[in-house]
């Protein structure tokens, strides 16, 4: 615009007074308007509108014949705008310089790229709110950021090229997946085709396009429409079988559903439910969610027909069977009786259990158990029975020994336990004195007899040892006889006539007798 000046002034007082008046009051107005917006930016400081204003009135065709009075107050607000700008260069060098430091630590940063990249613009736009570096002082600093902006940006170049390759990559990869969709759809007999293929291409096809999204920004657009274009009719025959296979499976479950409500024969119920399955198998593919609701639906109602099945099947077994498993329980009970502490009254409350049914089935297997329990029942019998006699041994040994009188011992003679009359007769006898012990064996030949059958030598026995030997074999050879007794109850045997015998002043005998008598017990305690 014209330089406003001193000269200027006085021209225009040399002009003609009548043509100032006569100006439009259109344009008065304007530039009255534009001096408030002036000031108003002036002391809102904001240099940037006021800038804009001011460079605005310079222009305005009217800039040489405004009157004194707007020629003053544009010339106060102009030195104003001067002081603005002044003051701006001297608060915002400091922060240009902050500005200048931080872009200079970056170039030796060892941030991400990608991180510094952005504290790159960040930097930038920060200067650029500071406003215009229109001084030597902005200028030189402005040198000084943008150099070090340059070299923070090269540092990251290598990165950039990098990233762009596997771009480049990936955008080749994903036009792979476009030309595998192209190639299937074209080649594909849509009459035949099994969808389950269909699906898996269409499942591999998403899985590869999200693998490979970091392409170039510019094709995302161009790519993305070929994908979905490409993909959408396959996608479409797809949703379409699976609705066909969908309806399938519906009739499906309602036609079960039909059989159980009309149906009372369970074994019907069971071939449609098995028939129906393996239609269920047939059909192909469906919509995955939807599918799970029906699979839901269908197997409540296979569950359900399964159930009275084997509801129908284990009461026929009951009715059936329930001899058989009743002897089969009384066996079993028996047979755990029998390897645990056995009971004599629970064996013939099982006994009579079993005789109590029908028919009984399991007979073999019963008087199996049956004979091993008569078996324990009898071995019980002599561990009692021997129990007894010694126990009445005791009452006589007492009595030989004068601890006891006669009234005393016959006191404690009764039990419960009857033993064999033989036996009974003999202790009676020992306890009345009335043995007549050459009628009986010696307590030095018993109790070499019991060493003999548990195996231990008798050293002070050697003649009665020898002597009961050759009869032994005499007997086998010469007479023909064998012993047809178990060892068990040959011992037995030899328990009661020792305890028969008066023991008093044989204290050595009976020593040896109870040691082979514990060994021999122990031993078929075990067997």
């Amino acid at each position: 615009m014209p330089e406003i000046t001193a000269e200027t002034d006085s021209a225009q007082d040399h002009g003609s007074r009548e043509n100032s008046n006569e100006r439009s009051e259109g344009s008065s107005n304007e530039n009255s308007n534009d001096l408030e917006l002036l000031d108003k930016a002036l002391q809102d400081g904001n240099l940037k509108q006021a800038k804009k204003i001011h460079a605005r009135i310079q222009k305005s065709p009217e800039a040489n014949n405004f009157s004194r009075k707007v020629r003053d107050r544009f010339r106060s607000l102009s030195h104003k705008l001067k002081e603005l700008e002044d003051w701006q260069i001297y608060a915002t060098s400091p922060k240009r310089r902050v500005l200048c430091e931080k872009m200079e630590a970056l170039v030796t940063s060892e941030d991400h790229p990608e991180q510094k990249v952005n504290e790159i613009k960040r930097l930038h736009k920060d200067w650029q709110q500071l406003g215009p570096s229109n001084t030597r002082e902005a200028q030189r600093l402005w040198s000084r950021f943008k150099s070090a902006s340059d070299k923070a940006y090269d540092v990251c170049t290598n990165y950039f090229k990098q990233r762009e390759e596997v771009r480049e990559q990936n955008l080749a990869q994903r036009k792979d997946v476009c030309a595998e969709i192209e190639e299937f759809a074209k080649n594909t007999n849509w009459f035949s085709v099994d969808y389950r293929t269909v699906a898996d291409l269409i499942n591999k096809s998403h899985k590869k396009w999200h693998q490979y999204k970091d392409i170039p920004h510019k094709e995302h657009r161009a790519i993305n429409e070929q994908f979905f274009t490409l993909l959408e009719p396959i996608q479409q025959k797809l949703e379409e079988e699976q609705q066909r296979n969908y309806e399938r499976k519906q009739d499906l479950i309602d036609q079960l559903q039909s059989a159980i409500d009309t149906t009372d024969d369970v074994e019907t119920l069971v071939e449609k439910t098995k028939e129906s399955q393996i239609n269920w198998k047939g059909i192909g593919v469906t919509q995955r969610n939807a599918d799970q609701k029906l699979w839901k639906k269908f197997r409540r109602l296979c569950d359900r027909i399964f159930s009275q099945r084997d509801q129908a099947t284990k009461q026929k077994r009951i009715d059936s069977k329930t001899a058989q498993n009743a002897a089969k329980k009384i066996c079993d009970e028996l047979s755990k009786l029998l390897d645990q502490d056995f009971s004599k009254e629970h064996f013939q409350a099982l006994r009579s259990e079993y005789f109590q049914l029908d028919n009984p089935p399991l007979q073999q297997e019963f008087n199996k158990l049956v004979n091993r329990a008569e078996q324990r029942i009898e071995e019980l019998y002599e561990l009692e029975m021997v129990s007894e006699i010694k126990r009445k041994a005791s009452i006589c040994n007492l009595l030989e020994e004068r601890t006891y009188n006669l009234e005393q011992a016959n006191a404690g003679w009764q039990s419960a336990i009857a033993l064999p009359k033989s036996v009974e007769q003999q202790l009676k006898d020992r306890l009345n004195k009335v043995t007549d012990e050459n009628g009986l064996p010696s307590i030095e030949r018993v109790c070499v007899e019991v060493e003999m059958l548990a195996g231990i030598e008798s050293p002070d026995s050697k003649a009665i040892r020898m002597e009961i030997q050759m009869e032994k074999l005499q007997k086998g050879l010469a007479e023909g006889i064998r012993e047809d007794r178990s060892k068990q109850q040959q011992f037995r045997d030899l328990q009661r006539s020792f305890y028969c015998l008066p023991s008093a002043h044989q204290g050595c005998f009976v020593e040896r007798f109870h040691t082979a008598e514990q060994q021999l017990e122990k031993r078929f305690s075990l067997s």
